[in-house]
C-alpha cells in the first residue's frame, strides 16, 4: 500500500481483515516482504511473521581444478561447542514458538550461533530461548487459545483496530506515530 512517494506499507490480507505488517521506503518495503510469511504457529497458536528460509546449493564444478599439494599446518585442536539446545526436543522448540522451518538450525547452534540466528527468530521464541540458556530452565508459555490474534504472544507484537475511526486517525497522523501505532 503505497503512503507516499517514498514510503510503503505492507498489508497482509486474510478474510475480512487487513494487518498492517511492515513500513520501509519503496525497496526496502518489498524485500522485506518478499523474505517473510505471516502465519499461526502450529504449536503456540500465535500469530508469527515467520522470515523465509533460503536453502542454496553448491554446484559443483565439471572440470577438474589442479592444485598444488602442501605440507598441513598444525593446528592445535579445538573441540567444537556443544549444541546449546542439545537436552531439547523438536516438541520443546516448537512448544516455545521456534517456527518448524528453523527447528534444525537451533538444535544445531553453539553459543555463538544462537547469538546470530536469534535475530532471525519470532520475538517469543528468541527470549525463550535465550531466557533457557541462562537458566537451564525451559519456561511454559501460554497455552494456545481459539482465535491466534488474541493469544498474548500475538497482542505484544500486533495491534488491533476497534473500528474505522482508529484507523483513520492512523492514517492521518505523522510518520513518527506511524512508528509506535505499527509496533506497540
Amino acid at each position: 500500500m503505497r503512503v507516499n512517494r517514498d514510503l510503503r506499507i505492507i498489508v497482509h490480507k486474510s478474510g475480512g481483515s487487513l494487518m498492517l505488517a511492515y513500513v520501509d521506503h519503496h525497496d526496502d518495503a518489498y524485500k522485506w516482504a518478499e523474505r517473510r510469511r505471516i502465519e499461526a504457529h502450529p504449536k503456540t497458536g500465535a500469530i508469527q511473521i515467520v522470515e523465509v528460509r533460503e536453502l542454496v546449493e553448491e554446484i559443483a564444478s565439471a572440470q577438474p581444478v589442479s592444485v598444488q599439494p602442501m605440507l598441513p599446518l598444525e593446528a592445535p585442536s579445538v573441540a567444537p561447542e556443544p549444541p546449546l539446545f542439545a537436552s531439547l526436543t523438536r516438541d520443546n522448540l516448537l512448544s516455545v514458538g521456534v517456527p518448524e522451518d528453523w527447528i534444525d538450525d537451533v538444535a544445531a547452534a553453539s553459543e555463538e550461533d544462537f547469538f546470530a540466528l536469534a535475530g532471525h527468530l519470532p520475538q517469543e521464541a528468541a527470549e525463550a530461548l535465550l531466557d533457557y540458556a541462562a537458566t537451564g530452565i525451559l519456561k511454559p508459555t501460554a497455552p494456545p487459545v481459539e482465535d491466534p490474534i488474541a493469544h498474548p504472544d500475538t497482542m505484544r507484537r500486533f495491534r488491533v483496530l476497534e473500528g474505522i475511526e482508529e484507523l483513520q486517525a492512523a492514517l492521518d497522523a505523522p510518520f513518527e506515530k506511524w512508528a509506535v501505532f505499527l509496533h506497540p
